[in-house]
Protein backbone atom coordinates (compact mmCIF):
# COMPACT_ATOMS: atom_id res chain seq x y z
CA UNK A 1 0.00 0.00 0.00
CA UNK A 2 1.32 3.37 -0.98
CA UNK A 3 2.36 5.49 2.00
CA UNK A 4 1.44 8.87 0.51
CA UNK A 5 -2.03 10.36 0.87
CA UNK A 6 -3.20 12.98 -1.62
CA UNK A 7 -4.88 15.84 0.16
CA UNK A 8 -5.84 19.34 -0.97
CA UNK A 9 -7.10 22.21 1.16
CA UNK A 10 -10.57 23.49 0.36
CA UNK A 11 -12.49 26.42 1.79
CA UNK A 12 -14.40 23.99 4.04
CA UNK A 13 -11.60 21.61 4.98
CA UNK A 14 -9.76 19.02 2.93
CA UNK A 15 -10.31 17.02 -0.23
CA UNK A 16 -8.97 13.52 0.24
CA UNK A 17 -8.07 11.50 -2.88
CA UNK A 18 -7.01 8.07 -1.64
CA UNK A 19 -5.78 5.19 -3.73
CA UNK A 20 -8.22 2.31 -4.19
CA UNK A 21 -6.52 0.29 -1.44
CA UNK A 22 -6.38 3.31 0.89
CA UNK A 23 -10.11 3.92 0.41
CA UNK A 24 -10.84 0.26 1.18
CA UNK A 25 -8.72 0.56 4.32
CA UNK A 26 -10.46 3.77 5.43
CA UNK A 27 -13.90 2.26 4.92
CA UNK A 28 -12.96 -0.88 6.82
CA UNK A 29 -11.37 0.96 9.73
CA UNK A 30 -14.17 3.52 10.14
CA UNK A 31 -16.73 0.69 10.03
CA UNK A 32 -14.70 -1.20 12.65
CA UNK A 33 -14.66 1.87 14.93
CA UNK A 34 -18.37 2.45 14.39
CA UNK A 35 -19.02 -1.06 15.72
CA UNK A 36 -16.87 -0.75 18.84
CA UNK A 37 -18.92 -1.76 21.89
CA UNK A 38 -18.26 1.46 23.82
CA UNK A 39 -20.48 4.32 24.98
CA UNK A 40 -20.92 7.41 22.83
CA UNK A 41 -18.87 9.38 25.37
CA UNK A 42 -16.00 6.91 25.21
CA UNK A 43 -16.07 6.88 21.41
CA UNK A 44 -16.14 10.68 21.35
CA UNK A 45 -13.02 10.74 23.53
CA UNK A 46 -11.33 8.28 21.18
CA UNK A 47 -12.23 9.69 17.76
CA UNK A 48 -13.97 13.02 18.36
CA UNK A 49 -17.48 11.86 17.41
CA UNK A 50 -20.18 9.59 18.79
CA UNK A 51 -21.51 6.51 17.00
CA UNK A 52 -23.92 8.56 14.87
CA UNK A 53 -21.12 10.89 13.75
CA UNK A 54 -18.90 7.94 12.85
CA UNK A 55 -21.83 6.35 11.00
CA UNK A 56 -22.30 9.55 8.94
CA UNK A 57 -18.58 9.53 8.12
CA UNK A 58 -18.74 5.87 7.09
CA UNK A 59 -21.72 6.62 4.85
CA UNK A 60 -19.82 9.52 3.29
CA UNK A 61 -16.87 7.22 2.57
CA UNK A 62 -19.22 4.52 1.23
CA UNK A 63 -20.86 6.99 -1.16
CA UNK A 64 -17.54 8.16 -2.63
CA UNK A 65 -16.01 6.36 -5.57
CA UNK A 66 -13.10 4.01 -4.90
CA UNK A 67 -10.63 6.85 -5.52
CA UNK A 68 -12.61 9.64 -3.90
CA UNK A 69 -12.50 12.49 -3.70
CA UNK A 70 -13.98 12.85 -0.26
CA UNK A 71 -14.34 16.36 1.16
CA UNK A 72 -13.95 16.42 4.93
CA UNK A 73 -13.93 19.25 7.41
CA UNK A 74 -11.21 19.25 10.09
CA UNK A 75 -13.40 17.26 12.47
CA UNK A 76 -14.07 14.61 9.81
CA UNK A 77 -10.41 14.31 8.91
CA UNK A 78 -9.56 14.09 12.60
CA UNK A 79 -12.07 11.26 12.99
CA UNK A 80 -10.55 9.40 10.03
CA UNK A 81 -7.05 9.78 11.50
CA UNK A 82 -8.15 8.90 15.03
CA UNK A 83 -10.05 5.86 13.75
CA UNK A 84 -6.86 4.57 12.13
CA UNK A 85 -4.93 5.00 15.38
CA UNK A 86 -7.72 3.50 17.51
CA UNK A 87 -8.04 0.47 15.24
CA UNK A 88 -4.27 0.02 15.28
CA UNK A 89 -4.36 0.09 19.08
CA UNK A 90 -7.48 -2.08 19.61
CA UNK A 91 -6.15 -5.33 18.17
CA UNK A 92 -2.53 -5.74 19.17
CA UNK A 93 -1.72 -9.08 17.55
CA UNK A 94 -0.68 -8.74 13.91
CA UNK A 95 -2.41 -11.99 13.02
CA UNK A 96 -5.65 -11.12 14.83
CA UNK A 97 -5.63 -7.64 13.31
CA UNK A 98 -5.27 -9.02 9.79
CA UNK A 99 -7.98 -11.64 10.37
CA UNK A 100 -10.36 -9.01 11.72
CA UNK A 101 -9.71 -6.14 9.30
CA UNK A 102 -7.99 -7.78 6.29
CA UNK A 103 -5.18 -5.21 6.43
CA UNK A 104 -1.81 -5.18 8.12
CA UNK A 105 -1.40 -2.98 11.20
CA UNK A 106 1.67 -1.33 9.70
CA UNK A 107 -0.40 -0.10 6.72
CA UNK A 108 -3.02 1.41 9.01
CA UNK A 109 -0.38 3.32 10.93
CA UNK A 110 1.37 4.37 7.71
CA UNK A 111 -1.84 5.89 6.33
CA UNK A 112 -2.47 7.70 9.64
CA UNK A 113 1.02 9.18 9.52
CA UNK A 114 0.65 10.03 5.83
CA UNK A 115 -2.54 12.01 6.55
CA UNK A 116 -0.70 14.18 9.07
CA UNK A 117 2.19 14.64 6.64
CA UNK A 118 -0.22 15.61 3.83
CA UNK A 119 -1.91 18.21 6.03
CA UNK A 120 1.50 19.59 6.95
CA UNK A 121 2.45 19.80 3.26
CA UNK A 122 -0.71 21.74 2.42
CA UNK A 123 0.18 24.28 5.08
CA UNK A 124 3.80 24.48 3.93
CA UNK A 125 2.59 25.18 0.38
CA UNK A 126 0.32 27.96 1.62
CA UNK A 127 3.15 29.49 3.63
CA UNK A 128 5.41 29.45 0.55
CA UNK A 129 2.72 31.22 -1.49
CA UNK A 130 2.26 33.87 1.22
CA UNK A 131 6.00 34.56 1.34
CA UNK A 132 6.36 35.08 -2.43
Amino acid sequence: MRGRVHLTRTTDGYELRPTVSQMALLRTVVSFVEDLPVSDDALCIQVGQDHMGVRRLREQLDQASERGPVVLDKAGLHTVHASLVVAWNQVLSEEAFYRRLSFFRENVLAVAQAIVQAVEETHAGEETLRNQ
